[in-house]
């Protein structure tokens, strides 16, 4: 009985170093560690009151590239559509015209598809936003 109460305390020693050791990590070296705990896979927590959430972070990083694309392509087909109107103004035949209407249709149709993209993307930032403010605020995220 003697040694198995020798190894018993020998085990909660080691065991009582090692979370000493990470305490200090964790105070000495945050972004270490936080970097550790993403590449195992951890996306957010929260230990001894440091949280990350560096992927939620990463997407509406991402979202919000992608809504500014978004907008940059709606001025694009903004132009496309001045420059068809300034060239549907000028004396065309009738295959011309026709062909601009065509266009013009296209722009219009892409620019509706363009809107619908860009109101996800909003809703998505601001699902992100909410995550976060959660996460935060040490609430779990619906």
């Amino acid at each position: 009985m003697n040694t198995i109460q020798t190894i018993r305390d020998g085990l909660a020693s080691v065991r009582e170093v090692i979370l000493v050791i990470l305490l200090l990590l964790l105070l000495t070296a945050p972004g270490w560690i936080n970097q550790r705990l993403i590449d195992a896979g951890f996306t957010s927590g929260s230990i001894a009151g440091f949280d990350w959430e560096a992927r939620i972070r990463e997407s509406q990083e991402k979202v919000e590239r992608a809504n500014a694309e978004v907008v940059s392509l709606q001025n694009e087909l903004v132009a496309i559509s001045e420059t068809l109107n300034a060239i549907d103004s000028q004396p065309l035949d009738r295959e011309a015209r026709s062909q601009i209407r065509r266009l013009e249709l296209k722009v219009d149709s892409s620019r509706t598809n363009i809107n619908a993209i860009n109101e996800s993307l909003r809703k998505s930032v601001t699902e992100h936003q909410n995550i976060i403010r959660d996460l935060k605020g040490g609430n779990a995220p619906d």
